[in-house]
């Protein structure tokens, strides 16, 4: 009989638990702004230079330090010509 009982508490005590555990409302989260998933699609662009030698597009990062990369499609027309690095997709436009 105490097997029983002490089985049953135990039941019980994981289902208290769970509700504790669980939030009141599901959309708090969005709601507080604390859902991750909201900023998951967010592009963030620099804007730099690229060099017609090398084929690269030298940008401020956000760190602010200068980062390189290689353009992706065309061919960078002449030396100091307007390129851009897309974080979302992790490459160069030239």
């Amino acid at each position: 009989m105490k097997v029983v009982s002490l089985a049953s508490l135990g039941f019980a005590l994981v289902a208290a638990l769970g509700v504790a555990a669980s939030p009141v409302d599901a959309d708090s989260l969005a709601a507080g702004g604390l859902d991750a998933r909201d900023e998951s699609a967010v592009q963030a662009t620099y804007d730099g230079k690229c060099y017609k030698k090398d084929n690269i597009c030298k940008y401020k990062a956000q760190s602010g330090k200068t980062a390189i990369c290689k353009c992706y499609v065309k061919v960078c027309p002449r030396d100091g010509a307007k390129c851009e690095f897309d974080s979302y997709k992790g490459k160069c436009y030239c």
